[in-house]
Parts: structure tokens; sequence; C-alpha cells
């Protein structure tokens, strides 16, 4: 099996998960021009609200089972990444480093900033106890927005194939016995048992939230 030469971070997977889904269904990509992309056009020019972004930006996710938080980022920061490319943009997602360092918080560290301490206005001890308690606050804040689109550290690396499964399962609606006899042919796989654990690790160190199954 061909393993990702990079080491594998959350965002480096959703990137590799997101490019197999480009490939496997190109219209993804082209739905979303279609739809939300359109919408982020007009309402540069006044014509849309940010409610109307909102809501295409919904229904398009609903349709591809691409309804975690991370996927309408990605898809939000790729409309404003192809309002500044030429032509050729729309087959593209917008690029990892979007989401590989701090600045996509609009600062380079964590920095946290609290009130002056008012000797005459309250104790030492209860000033620190409340300063300690915003401080404590913040940075649980700040480690769910690194979370949300960094991850955490690098772990295992994870077969190609298995993106492309993932990208079968939750786009194309495919059971874990159908992609198990496509993936047959070009490898041997021993059931589809396999298939369909792969694809849940693969989901799960990702963060996506895969689809129901078809009954």
């Amino acid at each position: 099996m061909k393993r990702s030469a990079e080491p594998f971070t959350r965002v480096r997977g959703r990137a590799l998960f997101l490019g197999a889904v480009a490939r496997i269904e190109p219209d993804v990509l082209g739905s979303l021009k279609r739809g939300p992309y359109n919408v982020w056009v007009e309402r540069a020019k006044g014509r849309k609200q940010k409610a109307d972004l909102d809501e295409s930006l919904r229904v398009w996710s609903h349709r591809w089972e691409l309804t975690d938080p991370w996927c309408e980022k990605w898809a939000r920061d790729t409309l404003e990444w192809w309002d500044s490319q030429d032509d050729e943009k729309f087959s593209q997602w917008c690029p990892e480093s979007y989401f590989s360092n701090l600045n996509i918080f609009g600062r380079e560290s964590f920095s946290f900033c609290y009130e002056h301490w008012s000797p005459s206005d309250e104790r030492w001890t209860t000033y620190a106890a409340r300063a300690k308690k915003e401080f404590n606050r913040a940075l649980t804040t700040h480690r769910q927005d690194v979370e949300l689109i960094m991850g955490e550290a690098p772990t295992t690396l994870h077969s190609t194939e298995h993106f492309e499964w993932l990208a079968l399962y939750q786009i194309k609606n495919l059971r874990y016995t159908d992609i198990w006899r496509f993936a047959a042919k070009r490898q041997r796989i021993r059931n589809p048992s396999s298939v369909e654990k792969a694809c849940k690790r693969l989901a799960d160190k990702i963060g996506l939230t895969p689809r129901k199954r078809s009954t």
C-alpha cells in the first residue's frame, strides 16, 4: 500500500481526504462554485447577505455529507482563496497552508489580557482567583480553536488508498462491500470489515462524522 510521505497531522489528513473527494467526485467543487461561490460574489456586490451565504454552504455541506465545522471552514476559505486566483482555481480546494500555522487566528502567538489589579477595590487573593479563572477559560478556548483546525500532534501514517475508501463511502454513498470489491481489483484486501475498520479509524483521526449507513 502506498503511504503518505509527510507526517500525518489532522490538517494533513483533512487535506488528503478532500483531495480524494475532489478526484472521486469533481462536482463537490463544481457545486461549491455554482452555489456558495456565486452567493459570495453577489454578496461582494451588495446583492446578498451573510445569511444567504451561510444557508448556501449549509445546503452544500448536507448534500455531500461534509457537515463537520472544519469542512464548512475549509469550504468557506476556499471561496476566499478562489477570489484571488486565476481561472483554473475552481478545480482545487484552498491550500493546506491556510491552516498550517496559528496566523489563521490573526496573531502569531496566544496571548491573554486582563484588567489591572486595583488594591483599593479588592483583595489580591480575590483578584488573582478571578484572573486565573478567566485565563483558564481563554486557554481552553484557544486549545479548542487550534484543535478544530489543526488537530493534535503528528501520528501514524495512513495508506493513501484509505482516503479514497473514505471518500467513496462518504461522498459516493457506497457500501463497505462495494468499496472492498473496488479495492480488491488493485490489491489484496482480506474482507469488507478491513475496509470498514480503516475508514472508521481514518474518519476518527481527521474528525469526520461518517454518514449514516444506507438501509
